[in-house]
């Protein structure tokens, strides 16, 4: 494995980490948050969550649905190496654009609706952000140099 994939394998570790933290946290109405972030200032995870565009589909909160995003992009990069198959690592790069196309929409609820930030939430955009760059950049390399 080179750095590249270990890099990816941080980025993806992390953001499924804090996908759950935030679940956790969510659940707890903020009060992990504010423990670890201190609930005053710029960060304010409780406020985060309260707005209403945090929910979505038939009252599904985006917190719950974090986890399962992340979930699945380390169960496809698992796949990826278990079966060597290049099929898994373009599905986990599209998973990840998908999710980097949505990281705008959501920065700008946190900024212009929220008015305070989420520390879990903006751990998650930018393992997002940069596991898309990386498995982007890898696939581009790939096409240029050989394998994945």
């Amino acid at each position: 494995m080179d750095k590249l994939h270990a890099t990816l394998i941080f980025f993806l570790i992390i953001g499924l980490l804090s996908s759950f933290l935030g679940y956790i946290d969510y659940l707890s109405q903020g009060n992990f948050c504010g423990y670890v972030a201190g609930s005053t200032g710029v960060f304010s995870c409780e406020t985060v969550y309260s707005i209403d565009e945090a929910m979505i589909v038939d009252g599904i909160h985006l917190s719950e649905i974090a986890p399962v995003f992340f979930i699945m992009a380390v169960m496809v990069y698992g796949l990826y190496f278990v079966f060597e198959r290049r099929v898994f690592f373009v599905t986990l790069t599209l998973l990840l654009a998908i999710g980097s196309a949505m990281v705008p929409y959501l920065v700008y609820l946190e900024v212009s609706v929220a008015k305070a930030f989420c520390l879990f939430c903006t751990i998650m955009h930018v393992s997002i952000i940069g596991s898309f760059t990386l498995s982007s950049y890898i696939i581009f390399r790939a096409r240029a140099m050989g394998p994945l």
